[in-house]
């Protein structure tokens, strides 16, 4: 199937779903969120406070956890919401916005996969995990999770949520968090950068993988230039990916549905480019440009 028949066809069943996402979300951009879900015919809801977000994680279609402004009460309604979105057949978008700055979003992460791996180790494990995160954030998890690496990120430059890893090995830092999980924990991770890694695991079969040769399974090579440089485009990625994977055939094309969300990105942003005269105008295009698939 081509890449414009992918993307019509994961719309179109958006479309007729309208999936229930439920976003604990960076607070910088929780209206571009929930606008891009309205844009494609999702459903957004924003619940923080730890007894609705236990109860909307029993309601919804998706999760996307988001560690931007990270606080207390964020870490306790992702903890109020995890053994309920855990043992559901449901795709949990995480992104560990600036783990690589702020250790404790990076612990707060390892807490999660933890507390997913037990619920995994008890054969109730239903949700589709997908990591969502750039290659310094992947990097830093690697080095806390003790796992051999060159140090790829320049600590005295870190402080921010930009990747700023040094030139090396992206596909490394993918296969060797993937290889970590491989016969733990099933996980998706999206690597998104100047070309976007795509792997997942899956312990029932590790004894047939090559040990990490298969990593990472997809790609992605396309990009634009105001899309980098605008505020909220991985926080909207991170709505487009949940919504494409609670629509995909089963857990088997979790990688794919991400995939696809990011091309369907990238490629309304590159329409969105051509006709704005700044950043300004280029969020409002985009914004456009993401909703068309609803309008026609």
């Amino acid at each position: 199937m081509s890449e414009d028949a992918a993307i019509d066809q994961y719309l179109e069943r958006i479309r007729q779903t309208s999936p229930l996402i439920h976003h604990i979300t960076n607070q910088v951009t929780m209206n571009d969120c929930a606008n891009t879900a309205y844009a494609i015919g999702a459903r957004p809801t924003m619940a923080y406070y730890a007894p609705e977000a236990k109860l909307a994680a029993g309601q919804v279609d998706a999760v996307v956890w988001n560690l931007g402004t990270f606080h207390p009460e964020k870490a306790a309604a992702i903890r109020a919401s995890l053994q309920t979105a855990g043992r559901r057949p449901i795709p949990v978008v995480i992104d560990p916005v600036a783990a690589q700055a702020y250790p404790g979003r990076r612990d707060f992460l390892l807490e999660i996969l933890t507390a997913f791996e037990a619920i995994y180790l008890e054969n109730q494990l239903k949700c589709r995990i997908i990591i969502r995160c750039n290659a310094g954030e992947l990097a830093c998890l690697n080095e806390a999770l003790r796992r051999p690496n060159l140090q790829i990120i320049d600590l005295s430059l870190s402080g921010g949520v930009d990747d700023l890893t040094l030139p090396g090995d992206h596909i490394g830092i993918c296969r060797t968090f993937l290889e970590t999980f491989r016969e733990r924990l099933p996980i998706c991770v999206v690597m998104t950068g100047a070309t976007d890694y795509i792997g997942w695991t899956d312990p029932i079969i590790a004894d047939s993988c090559s040990h990490t040769t298969g990593y990472p399974q997809l790609t992605l090579s396309r990009t634009c230039g105001l899309l980098t440089r605008m505020t909220g485009a991985g926080c909207m990625s991170n709505t487009l990916i949940a919504a494409f994977a609670s629509v995909a055939d089963s857990d088997a094309d979790t990688g794919v549905a991400a995939q696809t969300a990011l091309a369907f990105l990238v490629q309304s942003a590159q329409a969105a480019q051509k006709n704005c005269r700044g950043m300004g105008t280029f969020r409002m295009h985009l914004m456009d440009e993401l909703s068309c698939s609803v309008m026609n």
